[in-house]
Parts: C-alpha cells; sequence; structure tokens
C-alpha cells in the first residue's frame, strides 16, 4: 500500500469495482505488511527476516497497481453505460457529428 494511503482507502479500491478485487486485496495486504515492517523497525531491529515476506508484497501490490493503471486504466461508469461526454455535459446536440 503506498504510504498515503488507509485501510479505508484500499478497502474503497476492493469494494469500488474501478479497479479488479484481486488489487484492492493486495493493496489491503499491502498495509498490514507495511504495519508489519514498522513494527519489526521499531520493535526488533535485530531480526530483519521478519519483513521481507511483507517487503516482497508490496513490491508486488504497488507494482501491479502501477502496471494496471498504466496499461488498462480505470473503468469509467458512464463510458460502460454508452453515454459519453458529450451527453453528460449536455453538447451532444450542439456539436455537429
Amino acid at each position: 500500500m503506498p504510504h498515503g494511503y488507509s485501510h479505508s482507502a484500499t478497502y474503497l479500491v476492493y469494494k469500488s469495482g474501478v479497479l479488479p478485487k484481486f488489487l484492492g486485496a493486495l493493496l489491503i495486504l499491502d498495509g498490514f505488511a507495511v504495519l508489519l515492517w514498522f513494527l519489526q523497525g521499531t520493535l526488533l531491529p535485530d531480526y530483519p527476516a521478519i519483513s521481507y515476506p511483507g517487503l516482497a508484497l508490496s513490491f508486488i501490490a504497488e507494482v501491479g497497481l502501477g502496471l494496471w493503471l498504466l496499461v488498462r486504466g480505470i473503468k469509467n461508469p458512464a463510458d460502460v453505460s454508452g453515454q459519453g461526454i458529450e451527453e453528460r455535459a449536455g453538447l451532444a446536440k450542439s456539436l455537429p457529428r
């Protein structure tokens, strides 16, 4: 989970349907991995191997999100319904086709 996001934001990514659910689930797990990384660094600084699986999960989640947005983008509910931006803005009749 990128450090600026909270667990509630990643839950909204999971529930919204704008992005795939597997990315939302990965981002939620990533939040717990960042928490584990922080607690390990604070409470057990002599055992860095504890946080290695979490760092790998964080890498997969964040790179996966970035690649998904770069390649596929997000779903726009208005585009799915067939209504374009002109119709939403009320400009459909004023624009020549």
